[in-house]
């Protein structure tokens, strides 16, 4: 047996589902006609003789033949640093780590990392530097030359993982890592352009700017401060920040600011300016037709516009002539969470809970609010006005980095929900055991039937008696109990739809690592569409019909919905980006309320658990008594939830919110860019505030005035989120 120990690498490998062929010597191209490998993996006879002449390489081919592999290629050490940087810097951090733990290797001047994913491209350089590739990735039709090959006496050396722990990623994970490594791209301009109108001398007032000023002189004076130097590249710290990048100059062998935070308004995260551009936005809110007054005046220079006269001078600009401002993001500011406009009960439930965990304030009460509306959804609907009602569940979205602890704030919170569900199932253990012995029975009886058929048609014998008997059978099918099940942490919208229209009614889908909801196949390009149709209509509590090819077809009646996801940031804006339009044009994010939580790490130093959780403790015990309550079930066992109606005097300062909120909605209003979730924000009101109602009287009587300018506070707070992502 060949000992190489190319050969070895090369038959691991193999026994671990990767197409593998030796590159050429001395070359990074793979010997023969390698093309049959992307199509079929060599035999263990091929790779004997490849390696039988002393071969000192090892190499792979990517795409579907190897599960889906595919590498990201640095192509220098320093852009394998920078982006570990940017990906820390960005909240990416944990998944890099997640990847590079898999297989990540060091090549003779860069590096690789290796993974898998379902969705993958061909080949594709990711970033430039107008000259030479700096990050691309080898996929689908790709070729690689790993660890522990020796290319002209250069090695590539293997430093985490191996085959068998290539991590396998969701496409929009993958989608996440290549919007950050297209962030280095300088083959193209990325940042925010310079005024084009010049001074005499021809130049540009944004270049004269560029050459005139520097990074500290822009940045320092709005609280920027430098932490290190790496090499030419200055990192940077945003204004309330101790420790971190949060965005860098001279980066990548450029003179631009690459900002990597997206808590530093108003400059954008993901984006490049020169210093033109970052002191337009710093200074003059992004103003650049003002922006470019003020600097030529700050350079003590004329403005001349590029228009001529008749006789071929060049004339001074009139106020009209100067160019339209470049658009620029809402430079809105967070907003302290109103805890003071959540009931009191819940309020100090969330006060307690918060001064423990330590956890961003407006992301605890998320959790709270997340429970509640999986507890109450059932026992009541809202009617908004007449002809206007839905269900009260609430869909919230919390952009967090990994870390922020919504895990342990959503097990404090559900703790009821769960052991409710637990005394449900125990309760149920006898009549789901009788259901299983009545099937098992029923099931052969049913088998039976169907050979007796087919054997008196096989010796031409009448099948009719067997026929009638089975089609009595069929009406004599046991029906398993119903037993709750409550809580989902990862499930495809159709799986979820499935459980609600066959099993109990009322469901929440709750996950800390919402990245497998948002990037699995469900949310693929074929599949998009039907999916956020089938959570939209979830959420409106529709009838709808699910048809199937190979399973059986169900219809989903009388169903209710919680949701709950904590997603990083950077994945919910290549999800964006992997929608196009559809995501926010069908609506979908529109019916989240949208966290976008301040991290708290860095602040969370150890505290003793209190000794006892009172408040907490009365949150619970109102749930299970909530839970307690029988569901509103049809004979069928769907459900059929009383209308709760707002109060008149709620009524009115519904349809006041309404309106408000309306007018903003024109050209030239606070809400104009964010009018898909402004629309929704009303009944969103209506459902918290009958959530409110829920919690302190149950499911009668009128919904008053307090519990609706309470619940309308948060969702403005809520709007004001949206507003700033």
């Amino acid at each position: 047996m060949n000992s190489n120990i190319f050969y070895q690498t090369a038959l691991d490998a193999l026994s671990n589902g990767l197409s593998t062929v030796p590159p050429r010597p001395g070359e990074k191209r793979p010997i023969g006609e390698w093309k049959q490998y992307q199509q079929h993996t060599p035999g263990h006879a091929e790779l004997a003789q490849w390696y039988a002449n002393g071969q000192t390489g090892v190499g792979l081919v990517c795409g579907p033949i190897s599960g889906g592999l595919e590498a990201l290629d640095f192509d220098s050490k320093k852009a394998w640093a920078d982006f570990k940087s940017a990906a820390q810097a960005t909240g990416l951090g944990p998944l890099l780590a997640r990847v590079a733990q898999g297989y990540a290797e060091e090549t003779p001047h860069g590096y690789h990392l290796l993974y898998r994913c379902e969705q993958i491209d061909g080949n594709v350089k990711l970033a430039t530097d107008g000259s030479k590739t700096l990050i691309e990735t080898r996929g689908d039709g790709g070729y690689l030359v790993i660890a522990p090959s020796v290319i002209d006496g250069h090695s590539y050396i293997l430093k985490a993982g191996g085959f068998n722990s290539i991590q396998t990623i969701s496409p929009l994970e993958r989608l996440a890592l290549h919007r950050l490594a297209r962030t280095f791209d300088r083959s193209r301009r990325n940042s925010r352009n310079s005024e084009n109108s010049s001074h005499p001398q021809g130049e540009k007032v944004g270049d004269l700017f560029n050459q005139r000023t520097t990074w500290p002189e822009i940045l320092q004076p709005h609280g920027w401060q430098p932490v290190y130097q790496d090499g030419e590249t200055t990192h940077w710290l945003r204004p309330g920040k101790t420790e971190g990048t949060s965005a860098t100059t001279n980066h990548a062998e450029s003179d631009l600011l690459w900002v990597f935070t997206s808590n530093a308004p108003p400059l954008e995260p993901e984006r490049s300016y020169d210093r033109f551009g970052a002191w337009a936005m710093l200074e003059h809110a992004g103003d650049f037709k003002v922006a470019s007054r003020a600097a030529a005046e700050r350079l003590g220079i004329a403005r001349q516009s590029n228009q001529q006269s008749d006789s071929g001078q060049q004339q001074p600009p009139q106020l009209d002539e100067w160019p339209e401002p470049q658009p620029i993001i809402d430079t809105t500011q967070g907003l302290p969470y109103p805890l003071d406009a959540l009931p009191d009960p819940i309020r100090a439930a969330v006060a307690e809970v918060q001064a423990f965990t330590q956890a961003p304030l407006a992301m605890t009460a998320a959790s709270a609010l997340g429970a509640l509306s999986l507890a109450g959804q059932g026992l009541a609907d809202v009617e908004r006005a007449k002809g206007l009602s839905g269900p009260c569940s609430l869909s919230q979205l919390i952009l967090a980095d990994s870390g922020e602890r919504k895990t342990t704030l959503d097990n404090l919170f559900v703790e009821p929900i769960r052991r409710w569900e637990q005394q449900q199932a125990d309760a149920a253990a006898p009549d789901l055991r009788d259901y299983q012995a009545n099937f098992a029975a029923w099931e052969a009886k049913r088998a039976g039937l169907k050979e007796c058929i087919k054997a008196s048609a096989r010796a031409r014998k009448s099948t009719e008696a067997a026929q009638v008997e089975l089609r009595q059978l069929e009406d004599t099918k046991p029906e398993p109990p119903m037993i709750p099940r409550l809580l989902y942490l990862d499930s495809t919208a159709e799986a979820l739809a499935a459980s609600l229209a066959t099993g109990w009614p009322s469901a929440g889908l709750i996950s800390a690592e919402a990245g497998s909801v948002f990037g699995g196949h469900s949310m693929s390009k074929d599949q998009l569409t039907k999916t956020l149709s089938l959570l939209n209509q979830l959420w409106d509590g529709a009838t709808l019909t699910i048809d199937r090819r190979t399973t059986e077809s169900f219809t989903l009646k009388g169903a209710r919905l919680s949701v709950s996801l904590q997603l990083q940031e950077p994945l919910l804006r290549a999800f964006l980006e992997h929608s196009g339009q559809i995501a926010r044009g069908s609506g979908f994010l529109a019916r989240f309320l949208l966290t976008w939580a301040a991290s708290t790490q860095g602040t969370r130093f150890f505290k003793e658990p209190p000794e006892s959780w009172a408040a907490l403790s009365r949150f619970h015990q109102r749930l299970f008594q909530l839970l307690e309550r029988d569901l509103p079930l049809t004979q069928q066992g769907r459900l059929d939830p009383p209308l709760l109606s707002l109060s008149s005097e709620a009524r009115q300062a519904w349809v006041a919110f309404h309106d408000a909120i309306e007018a903003e909605l024109a050209d030239g209003g606070e809400l104009r860019l964010i009018r898909d979730a402004a629309s929704k924000a009303a009944d969103n009101a209506a459902r918290m505030a009958c959530l409110f109602h829920l919690y302190e009287h149950g499911p009668q009587g009128e919904i008053g005035p307090d519990s609706f300018s309470q619940a309308a506070r948060i969702v403005a707070w809520h709007l004001n989120e949206s507003r700033r992502f």
